[in-house]
């Protein structure tokens, strides 16, 4: 049997099951995540911050949360991990669900018009 180290929250496959491992307490700790199905998931690569501005533009909002946003998950410990230390998967779905507030929302300066006659 061939042993590779193992990095906090990578999925790795063990007796058909996949799990994940992460030192607490200093311990190993391992979670279950699901059933191997045989299904190949390609690893998560994080977005630069120009993808996450790009995203945030795309949908009204802002670079300011854009760039709050980005570095909260960059700059977080392990990276890329949600409050429970569930690794970010779909960090598109991510943003839309957490960070895509109205207080991001880029204002937008209303011109008033007045009627004629």
């Amino acid at each position: 049997m061939k042993l590779k180290q193992i990095e906090a929250n990578e999925e790795f496959i063990l007796n058909g099951y996949v799990f994940t491992a992460n030192i607490e307490d200093g311990k190993v700790k391992f979670k279950l995540i699901r059933k191997n199905e045989g299904k190949v998931k390609k690893g998560f690569t994080p977005p630069t911050l120009d993808e996450v501005k790009k995203f945030f533009k795309e949908k009204g909002y802002s670079e300011a949360g854009a760039i709050k946003a980005w570095e909260h998950y960059e700059y977080g410990e392990p990276k890329w991990t949600d409050t429970h230390g569930t690794p970010v998967r779909a960090w598109k779905q991510k943003m839309n669900t957490n960070w895509l507030k109205p207080e991001y929302l880029i204002k937008k300066e209303i011109t008033p018009t007045f009627f004629q006659e």
